[in-house]
């Protein structure tokens, strides 16, 4: 009440508020001061700075440095700062925790582990059939079904025995993704002039992995390094699915990620703001030390989004000459990322900055972050010739 007057011209101040402000609770109005100049500076044109997100205290720098310099990275801390730095600040380095309200329902989270459980254990009992890789368009039909319903009614007694709230919404969404998974697999039976043989299913590396806990026998312990320019880290993960791919000219890895959602466009891939595609490749390239052609992200609706050299499809393979170069483009921004994480740069600033809806509406920390449209055209540089004309 006391300061309203001074900031809204709609409200008339009253001097004395502010007086009897300074002497019953000075402490008050210093932090209330302090906020303000916080606001102010968060708005003035420039580089972000520390009221920004950036830490400038050098004893916080140097621990950052410190935690960061020998850390072992996941590829889902890297993509979070590649969506958006201070979402990486807020829930890695602050470790702030969203308030959700309890419910009991069938979470996307569920949906994304019974579609992977399900394919883990078809994708190796088949491979136990064959003796080794096999290629799913030289399946059975007869073989594939029998061993796919099997694999459906396991995960579903898993599931199950958390004592599924309503079970007739259950009964529906599990036919429903079962539908889907079979509508998937057979779509993964076409492919023109090449062979693909399934390899490696869940392929874990640097991480402690529990017995039932689905996993590859060809997965290591030891963590992989990656390196760009002068940036080197580690890094840690399980790839959901490894491809050996042969065509009449050549032969190489092909490292497939599940996804239940949208699936990332190739544009943010090449921006390292989606991480998974790239690292995997380096990943799988440097564990089976083979090549590895690039990859693929797979929906449950039998869409695929594309980083590789080769795309395959039902009529005829479709090369991208520029491919490594892509790659190697890719994991130097993402190696730029680490460097920002161990210098303590997160600002508010969601990727892609054009982007007509940045913010995703999922994001648990979007009402504590301080981003706005508006703020972030002010902390853009201003382009040479403007700055001119403003002087």
């Amino acid at each position: 009440a006391a300061l309203a007057g001074i900031f809204n011209p709609q409200t008339v101040f009253h001097a004395g508020a502010l007086k009897w402000l300074v002497k019953t609770d000075r402490a008050m109005l210093d932090r209330i001061c302090e906020g303000l100049v916080c606001r102010h500076r968060r708005w003035q044109q420039g580089q972000w700075d520390s009221f920004d997100g950036w830490i400038s205290d050098p004893d916080l720098t140097l621990s950052l440095e410190e935690r960061f310099s020998n850390a072992v990275f996941s590829c889902s801390q890297l993509n979070t700062f590649g969506q958006c730095p201070w979402s990486f600040f807020a829930k890695y380095i602050l470790k702030l925790e969203p308030l959700y309200q309890p419910q009991r329902q069938l979470e996307p989270v569920t949906r994304g582990q019974f579609c992977h459980g399900v394919l883990f254990t078809l994708m190796t009992r088949l491979r136990e059939h064959f003796a080794g890789p096999f290629d799913l368009e030289a399946v059975d039909e007869d073989l594939l079904r029998q061993e796919f319903n099997a694999a459906i009614m396991r995960e579903s007694l898993r599931v199950e025995a958390r004592k599924i709230p309503y079970p007739q919404l259950w009964e529906i969404q599990r036919r429903q993704m079962a539908d889907d998974l079979w509508s998937y697999l057979k779509s993964q039976q076409k492919h023109a002039d090449a062979r693909v043989l399934h390899s490696h299913f869940e392929l874990g590396f640097g991480m402690d992995i529990l017995p039932q806990e689905p996993s590859d026998e060809a997965s290591v312990a030891n963590p992989v390094s990656i390196s760009s320019g002068s940036v080197n880290f580690r890094l840690r993960g399980k790839i959901d699915r490894i491809d050996l791919v042969e065509t009449s000219d050549r032969q190489g890895l092909l490292v497939v990620d599940y996804k239940q959602r949208t699936l990332p466009k190739i544009a943010s891939i090449e921006a390292g703001q989606s991480v998974q595609l790239p690292l995997y490749a380096v990943a799988a390239e440097a564990i089976l030390q083979h090549n590895c052609i690039g990859g693929a992200y797979h929906s449950m609706s039998s869409k695929t989004a594309w980083f590789s050299s080769i795309k395959l499809g039902p009529e005829k393979i479709r090369e991208d000459k520029n491919f490594y170069e892509k790659l190697d483009k890719s994991i130097a921004h993402i190696a730029q990322a680490v460097e920002k994480i161990r210098r303590g740069e997160f600002e508010p600033q969601p990727a892609p900055a054009g982007a007509k809806q940045p913010c995703p509406s999922y994001c648990p920390y979007r009402t504590v972050c301080h981003f706005s449209r508006s703020r972030q055209e002010v902390k853009s540089p201003l382009p040479p010739a403007q700055e001119e004309e403003n002087e």
